[in-house]
């Protein structure tokens, strides 16, 4: 066990084969295992990160009784849950993860978790923070209005020093 017979018929230990071979593998193993660390102690610096983000959206929110609160609230839970599923599980959770935070960013979810900036009461909190996209909705008398604003204007239009007025009658027939 942890030994390798090479051509010659001489035992030696795996750990201290080099190069190719099965004590390759394991110094391999060994190399790769030291070059994943980096990279999972990056990966948990930025499931902090992430999890400090989702917590300041949820206090934000919460602090100015946001109309949105509820929906920013789970989705910072499920963000907070699935970072640490794709971190911990194996994977398959990576899969999962890595799916739903690309879905995310890509816009899948749409406006779903994202503060609207409107208090409960209907005020406005912030207004440099969001656009917002508000439809129009259509009003006959305000239009009437602005075509006769227009119309009036129209009458009174000077071209080349002259103006046009609307006729007046100078004589009248009886």
């Amino acid at each position: 066990m942890g030994r390798y017979r090479n051509k010659e018929g001489i035992y030696s230990k795996l750990s201290s084969q080099k190069g190719l071979g099965a004590g390759g593998h394991q110094v391999g193993t060994r190399n790769a295992l030291k070059r994943a660390s980096k990279f999972k102690a990056v990966g948990k610096k930025m499931l902090w990160v992430s999890a400090g983000i989702s917590f300041y959206e949820v206090t934000d929110v919460l602090v100015n009784d946001d109309s949105n609160k509820w929906n920013v609230t789970t989705k910072a839970s499920i963000d907070i849950t699935l970072g640490l599923i794709g971190f911990y599980g194996g994977p398959i959770s990576w899969l999962v993860s890595g799916t739903y935070f690309i879905l995310d960013i890509s816009g899948a979810f749409g406006d779903w978790g994202k503060p609207s900036g409107i208090r409960s009461d209907g005020v406005p909190y912030n207004f440099n923070q969001f656009e917002y996209d508000h439809e129009i909705e259509f009003n006959i008398e305000f239009v009437k209005e602005i075509q006769e604003k227009k119309l009036l204007e129209l009458r009174n239009v000077k071209i080349d020093k002259t103006s046009v007025v609307k006729p007046r009658i100078l004589l009248r027939k009886n």
